[in-house]
């Protein structure tokens, strides 16, 4: 995922897998999680597989959740990150809870917010130190824009 060609073949992995495959992708990567989203080409692999997940939650729970436990012990780095931020921006985009703040709720938008609400506790636990950051403020940002709900 983190080679400057494989990073790709990944993503288009990721994109036609199956809902079985997806499973088996997380359980492989989720040790390196933090390091794939970190890397410079990594982080569109990882990007891509937030983005699937999302689009397939209602099947792929356990596999979101799990994904989220893992990024979340290392929250702070990801979101001051040159590469991470982008990841944590995708949780941001892909389980939002509607299109524009003002817009009612999407369905299902209190089972997203699952998958975002470590992404909020992050951005009120440390909020000086991600709002003062270049990349950081990034993410706080997109926590309140694209219906986010902080």
């Amino acid at each position: 995922m983190s080679n400057q060609f494989g990073n790709y073949l990944c993503q288009k992995i990721i994109e036609v897998s199956s809902q079985t495959d997806q499973t088996e992708i997380v359980h492989t990567i989720l040790p390196k999680a933090t390091s794939i989203s970190m890397s410079v080409h990594g982080t569109r692999a990882m990007q891509t597989l937030v983005e699937v997940l999302a689009g397939n939650v209602s099947n792929l729970q356990t596999e979101c959740l799990m994904l989220v436990r893992e990024l979340e012990t290392n929250i702070l780095q990801l979101s001051t990150h040159v590469n991470g931020n982008h990841v944590i921006q995708a949780f941001l985009t892909s389980f939002k809870s509607s299109d524009q703040p003002s817009d009612a709720d999407l369905e299902g938008s209190e089972i997203r917010r699952a998958y975002t609400q470590f992404i909020f506790e992050a951005c009120m636990n440390y909020c000086f130190e991600i709002g003062t950051h270049k990349h950081g403020c990034c993410v706080m940002q997109r926590c309140l824009e694209k219906g986010s709900r902080c």
